[in-house]
């Protein structure tokens, strides 16, 4: 049984360690197109911008901001795949104040005037910041993302009591 544990633990190592090489890759190789494409897409909007009509300024824009959001994609994906290497730090982390600050990292004063963006208590926890901090970028990413088609709209944090579990 013991045997069987070690060689389970050296192959999820061995994965680990292709995912990570992998994820390096797949990151370095999209940055150079990434860059073209972001740099194009500059070039349009401050060279030709005379020559563009309303949709077409607005085109450039979404795609100078899509491709500044599949920047913060690979570094995401680059910061997750280091994330097995480094030791867990436990920190007291107040909740509340970190979900705003990830609110205000992510949103930008324009969508804040149509996000009601509602901050219930939230109890204070004992984990590791960077990684709850991912957490929340992701979860609070989604809800921007997902709620931008609205001209008004609610994001609401909270938790729920289970049992003994925060939920």
């Amino acid at each position: 049984m013991e045997f069987r544990v070690t060689e389970r633990t050296k192959q999820l190592e061995i994965a680990n360690k292709e995912l990570e090489a992998f994820a390096y890759s797949v990151a370095h190789d999209l940055r150079a197109p990434l860059r073209a494409i972001d740099g194009f897409a500059h070039i349009l909007l401050e060279d030709y911008e005379n020559l563009l009509d309303k949709e077409g300024k607005r085109l450039c824009t979404v795609i100078y901001s899509e491709s500044q959001q599949m920047g913060r994609l690979i570094d995401d994906l680059l910061t997750f795949s280091h994330i097995n290497h480094t030791e867990m730090q436990m920190t007291l982390i107040d909740m509340k104040e970190l979900v705003r600050s990830v609110f205000y990292q992510l949103s930008t004063p324009k969508s804040r005037e149509r996000i009601d963006f509602q901050v219930g208590h939230l109890p204070e926890t004992i984990s590791d910041s960077t990684l709850i901090r991912e957490v929340w970028l992701n979860l609070i990413s989604n809800a921007i993302k997902f709620s931008s088609k609205r001209d008004r709209a609610v994001i609401e944090v909270g938790y729920l009591q289970e049992e003994d579990n925060n939920v």
